[in-house]
């Protein structure tokens, strides 16, 4: 399947091939904290001891607010139009990859039920685990076998063999066999109870209820059980787990972790009545002594406790914490808040786009986005430029999608243009990928002055937009700039991060508007003598555009050469050999078909080179390209697998 893009710039808009990333480095991870945080004592239930104090990783609060988000419990970050910096050869034409499935071996289905029935113990352990990975990796068939895995569990004298047939059994998804997984893991102990248990609670399954009741009162249960159980009951949900979750919440000795998971887990079994316990969490005082300060623990819970509540009282306490220094206590709160009342949390989110912590700044940006109007662009305008990556091409998205809007374009525009005229390499380069992407030709001249930007992310995205532009009038500049740029490279011998992408996306843009003077350059590249793969890439597509219909026969050949150059130390890379192959087929060099039928017929479509040799002589002969297979993809190396 052919998909051809034409049009200003011929159709290179979009496109499904790899893409430089837009946004380059700078800024911390979503939810970096600007200030250690501070832990609690040691927990009276076994917990490590470090000094008088218990250390905690910074990822269980200072990114928490961040990892929230990635799993969905905080409001998801708004989706739109991805900005990105890519390469004409695989946008014009937009050559499809074949779908591809897996296909697994024949006969293991049949060799793995045998086994199982093996005298020894270490084969059937190595099955149970083959069944486990072939039901993670979607083999089908799997179901048939369930029984001979429950028999294993419940029969085999080898403990390893009955924890891998709970593994297998966990993999499959074998809800039929939640009792049998019980018993298993009450006869072998804590190694099962890891596998089986979160397994249980995620199906709801309530025979484990009285058990985690009872360790989560019983100060002599060992933690990783505890911490099963606090799981297990927050996913059952039910009032009578509540004591027990209580007093693991107020105890200040347990690590931070095993009171949030309980705060959390108490939140859900209750759905009224916590605001008080929540005020006390909330008005815990801080301890300059611990690692992790327990009012940030506490203020945390706090909102885990009124995750269900509606209630006046709770809604005051969470808008209260909404606005907390800490930006993990914020972000969850301000998440909370959204669900309670949406405009309360959007006048929040606006004082937050400016917080110190990424995780609620990220947060901040999509609840202020939401309206999608000229004001919250106008808001939002500044956090082009957010320190980090995340916050920054989320606005940037976001602005892209608005401006498919008639309303909005204008004010879409306006910020492009605002922060254009900055002087922040970060809100320099989103700005550019947003005029480039909405075809704003008065940009132009600014993105030339951008091509001598010290930060890489600035000039090569300037050359990508001004390829995206494709304004005429600077023609002869970018020629002499991308000449003189190629000389530099020639004498010095050294290609930087920005010489390569620059003159790639120049000499595409010669060949988008079929820019004669462009000629003699674009032919240097042509030779593996040349430094710079990106550049030649670049070249020899933008060729193929500058001739199209007008057959070179010797430039022809040159191309054929490349093309067929798959022998040599080290061959010819294969995006340009892909250009070569669309640049013959767009000359219409007949006299180079049979080397394009070759390595059409060699390479199939699994490879570019392969796909544009393909749409090449689909190009020269009119014969249609070739069904789009889909692709089998054996996963090999099973065990008992024969050869």
């Amino acid at each position: 399947m052919i998909r051809r893009r034409y049009g200003k710039g011929s159709g290179r808009e979009g496109g499904r091939a790899p893409a430089m990333t837009a946004a380059g480095g700078g800024g911390r991870r979503p939810g970096s904290a600007d200030t250690e945080a501070r832990s609690a004592a040691p927990s009276r239930r076994g917990a490590p001891r470090v000094g008088r104090t218990h250390a905690v990783s910074l990822i269980s609060v200072s990114m928490i607010s961040v990892l929230l988000i990635a799993m969905g419990t905080i409001g998801s970050v708004a989706k739109g139009i991805e900005l990105a910096v890519d390469e004409s050869l695989y946008v014009d034409p937009e050559l499809l990859q074949p779908p591809t499935r897996i296909k697994f071996p024949a006969g293991l289905l049949r060799l793995w039920k045998a086994a199982l029935g093996r005298t020894d113990a270490g084969i059937r352990r190595q099955v149970c685990d083959a069944i486990g990975l072939a039901a993670i990796r979607g083999m089908p068939g799997l179901d048939a076998l369930q029984p001979d895995v429950v028999a294993a569990l419940e029969g085999d004298a080898d403990p390893l063999v009955r924890q891998a047939a709970a593994r297998a059994l966990v993999s499959l998804d074998a809800r039929s066999a939640a009792a049998q997984l019980v018993a298993a893991q009450a006869r072998d102990g804590a190694l099962v109870s890891a596998i089986v248990e979160p397994a249980l609670a995620r199906w709801g399954f309530t025979g484990m209820a009285s058990e985690w009741h009872a360790r989560v009162t019983n100060p002599d249960t060992p933690p990783a059980l505890v911490d099963l159980a606090i799981d297990g009951l927050g996913r059952l949900g039910g009032e009578e787990a509540a004591p027990g979750l209580e007093q693991i919440v107020d105890d200040p000795a347990a690590p931070p972790e095993r009171r949030l998971a309980a705060a959390l887990a108490l939140g859900r079994c209750r759905k009224s009545g916590l605001v008080p316990v929540a005020e006390r969490l909330a008005a815990t005082a801080a301890d300059p002594r611990r690692a992790v300060a327990p009012d940030v623990v506490g203020r945390l819970a706090a909102v885990r406790l009124l995750a269900e509540h509606i209630d006046p009282g709770a809604v005051e306490l969470v808008a209260r914490l909404a606005t907390d220094p800490e930006g993990p206590v914020a972000t969850a709160a301000l998440e909370r808040l959204d669900t309670l009342e949406r405009g309360r949390a959007l006048d929040v989110a606006r004082q937050s786009l400016v917080a110190g912590d990424a995780g609620l700044r990220l947060l901040a940006a999509t609840l202020v986005m939401r309206p999608a109007d000229s004001d919250c662009i106008a808001r939002l305008t500044a956090s082009l430029a957010d320190r980090n990556p995340t916050v920054r091409r989320s606005v940037a998205a976001a602005f892209a999608e608005f401006a498919t809007r008639p309303e909005l374009h204008g004010a879409v525009i306006e910020a492009a243009e605002k922060a254009l005229v900055g002087d922040d390499w970060r809100g320099l380069e989103q700005a550019t990928l947003l005029v480039g992407h909405l075809d704003h030709e008065p940009a132009a001249e600014r993105l030339i002055a951008l091509l001598d930007h010290p930060r890489p992310e600035v000039a090569v995205t300037a050359a990508w937009g001004l390829r995206k532009l494709a304004v005429a009038d600077t023609l002869p500049r970018l020629l002499d700039y991308a000449i003189n740029l190629s000389e530099r490279v020639d004498i010095t011998k050294h290609v930087t991060a920005v010489s390569g992408p620059q003159v790639a996306r120049l000499n595409e843009l010669f060949g988008i508007l079929r820019y004669a003077p462009a000629d003699p350059l674009l032919r240097r590249f042509v030779p593996k003598s040349q430094l710079d793969d990106r550049a030649r890439q670049g070249a020899i597509w933008a060729l193929g555009m500058l001739n199209e219909g007008t057959p070179d026969e010797a430039l022809a050949a040159q191309l054929a050469e490349r093309l067929a150059d798959v022998g040599s130390i080290p061959p010819e890379r294969p995006g340009v050999r892909a250009a070569a192959a669309l640049s013959l087929g767009r000359m219409r060099a007949e006299s180079q078909l049979d080397v394009l039928r070759l390595f059409a017929g060699q390479e199939g479509l699994m490879s570019i080179s392969g796909r544009a040799c393909n749409w090449a002589v689909e190009r020269l002969t009119g014969e249609p390209y070739p069904e789009m297979p889909t692709t089998e993809i054996g996963v090999r190396g099973w065990f008992l697998e024969s050869p």
